[in-house]
């Protein structure tokens, strides 16, 4: 079953004065859809609610896995105050998860553990080999 953010939540108008605003202590989350639009925004989490979609030190996750794990309705209570703090990605002090919606075919591509220092060797460079291998 293919999940959307507008299933998720009531359809919201995002204040343009968020946007660019930067948060303290927020953590950003990037949305990887399959939204023709490809922009792939980033949005602002608090500490709890990074914590709540990203368990165990996770940095990766399907939106189906999140459902799954929280019910819809929790998912839907997590994520609906960071639809509100969206940030635009020159003023994101990096990318701390990413969330997959209308994704479920890279779940085969997605490391079981969730976390993008285990991609498996033949699917990254030998930079980020050397790299992953440093924070495993």
């Amino acid at each position: 079953m293919s999940w959307r953010r507008d299933r998720l939540i009531n359809p919201v108008r995002l204040r343009p004065s968020l946007s660019s605003a930067r948060t303290p202590f927020m953590k950003n989350v990037q949305i990887i859809d399959g939204a023709d639009n490809a922009t792939f925004s980033v949005f602002q989490a608090t500490a709890e609610e990074f914590a709540a979609i990203f368990p165990d030190g996770r940095d990766i996750e399907l939106i189906e896995d999140l459902i799954e794990r929280l019910g819809e309705e929790a998912a839907s209570s997590v994520l609906i105050p960071i639809w509100e703090r969206p940030i635009l990605k020159r003023d994101a002090l990096g990318i701390h998860g990413t969330l997959f919606y209308d994704n479920e075919h890279r779940r085969d591509h997605i490391p079981p553990s969730k976390r993008e220092v285990d991609w498996d060797d033949s699917v990254v460079n030998q930079a980020q080999r050397r790299l992953f291998s440093r924070h495993r």
